[in-house]
């Protein structure tokens, strides 16, 4: 049976074969129970609008990490690919020391990381990773008995932003602190953070089941939130058993006009809470960029040019005259023909090492994930385990053999090893030159600093006094 569809009129022709030599049809209508009149045509442009929208609009997420030391690529990527502005992410698990390199693999282009390790035992942690557009600064960082926090704050032309992160670990024999002493300590922190006028806004880990309206202290702690006039958006599930464990919380009277929290990448047993405020986000950083175009150079007529400096040789006798119109000579031939050219470029985050298989991997995984999410069976989250992990190793190797080629290309190269060295571990270039206004005053001051030494030297070397008849004398009865 064969059928002929006519999309403009909404028929169909069944052809059902022929008998006796006449073929026979049937006029089908398939648009029966839709009326066409009812449906609103949508514009290109204003999906387009919507997306333009998002992009604009100032990101933010929080996540719980269980250990940034493993998971560094994965969670730079995921922020980069969702253009996050800046992320709260708890459970470190970073130490004051030893732990550069990751520190330093997360502060790649386009993003910078404060953290706030734990002080007095292993794991915890608290850190900020916001993109290098923004000005932060860490206000205070302070370990109640029941939970830490960290509070930054955000600026720049356009708004100034206070973030508090939050972790409260959950009860345990190495964390013997109820929930109790938690709802007691709280409330002192709100006291202090919200005395400044500033938008306000609280991420982190709670370890609380906000979505539990049974739960007694998550009923206390939602009035807490009440009395001083907060509010906790995150409505869905962000752990793998169900609950809300993470928040993100804003002061009613700032007026932040936040959008619902989407929870729907796991990096770790919590997903990732990420929401917008209309709130534009500043632009990205750009750099003034000096070059010259050597492509559309015509070497045919550059070595004519060149061909002239014959004549600046046969012509002066003194070397330092030679050296000097040879220099002016040869640098206006190359303005003539590659003249230098200013231009400013946008710097736009980028990871190099991730690739379109590493993509495609990814939205394997996320498929996966939604499908163990949706029935929480054993073999579901069997396969689910294997496939997260095999992406990890994935990401973490192609970072590693990228870096690996920087470090072989750099090889002979010390200037070169140390920086990708440098990079990799994120250490920032200073300037040891002092502060100047222009390169002449600089070569003044520097030929100064060293004449006047010169000068202190030989000054000093004056008025040594040398006692060389005390010298003579001990000579003479060592030889005796």
């Amino acid at each position: 049976m064969l059928m002929e569809t006519d999309f403009a009129h909404g028929t169909s022709i069944e052809q059902r074969g022929k008998r006796a030599g006449r073929p026979r049809a049937r006029i089908k209508d398939t648009n029966q129970g839709v009326h066409l009149d009812n449906l609103t045509k949508i514009k290109i442009d204003q999906i387009s609008n919507l997306n333009e929208l998002r992009r604009n609009n100032l990101t933010l997420s929080t996540v719980n990490s269980r250990s940034l030391r493993n998971k560094s690529a994965e969670l730079l990527q995921h922020i980069y690919e969702e253009q996050i502005d800046f992320c709260v992410i708890t459970e470190t698990w970073l130490q004051p020391e030893g732990d550069d390199k990751t520190r330093g693999e997360l502060k790649q282009d386009g993003y910078n990381l404060d953290d706030v390790p734990r002080s007095e035992r292993k794991g915890g942690g608290l850190a900020l990773l916001y993109r290098d557009n923004l000005k932060c600064s860490r206000l205070s960082n302070d370990q109640f008995q029941s939970f830490e926090c960290a509070e930054w704050e955000i600026k720049c032309k356009i708004f100034t932003l206070k973030i508090v992160g939050i972790y409260r670990p959950p009860y345990s024999k190495s964390h013997p602190v109820t929930q109790a002493t938690f709802l007691n300590e709280f409330p002192e922190l709100l006291d202090r953070v919200l005395l400044k006028p500033e938008p306000v806004v609280i991420l982190g880990d709670f370890n609380l089941h906000l979505d539990n309206d049974d739960d007694c202290y998550a009923k206390r702690f939602a009035e807490c939130l009440q009395s001083y006039g907060l509010e906790q958006h995150v409505k869905t599930p962000t752990h793998t058993s169900g609950h809300v464990l993470d928040s993100i919380i804003t002061r009613k009277a700032d007026r932040l006009n936040v959008s619902k929290p989407v929870t729907d990448y796991f990096i770790s047993d919590h997903s990732f809470t990420t929401c917008h405020i209309e709130q534009s986000r500043p632009p990205l950083i750009r750099k003034t960029v000096i070059s010259r175009n050597w492509k559309n150079v015509c070497t045919s007529d550059m070595r004519k040019d060149l061909s002239e400096l014959k004549s600046v040789i046969d012509q002066s006798d003194d070397t330092n005259t030679l050296v000097k119109d040879l220099t002016e000579k040869t640098t206006s031939i190359v303005d003539k023909h590659a003249p230098m050219k200013e231009r400013q470029i946008v710097c736009r985050p980028d990871i190099p090492w991730y690739s379109s298989y590493l993509k495609k991997l990814k939205h394997f995984k996320r498929s996966i994930e939604k499908i163990h999410l949706k029935h929480k069976s054993t073999l579901t989250e069997n396969v689910y385990k294997k496939v997260k992990n095999h992406y990890t190793r994935e990401v973490s190797a192609a970072k590693s053999g990228f870096y690996q080629s920087k470090i072989n290309d750099a090889e002979g190269n010390v200037k070169k090893l140390y920086n990708v060295t440098s990079k990799l571990l994120g250490r920032e270039k200073e300037n040891p030159l002092p502060s100047y206004s222009n390169d002449q005053d600089l070569a003044n001051d520097f030929l100064q600093y060293f004449t006047d030494k010169i000068k202190n030297l030989r000054d000093q070397l004056d008025n040594t006094h040398v006692d060389t008849g005390h010298q003579n004398n001990n000579v003479g009865k060592q030889s005796c």
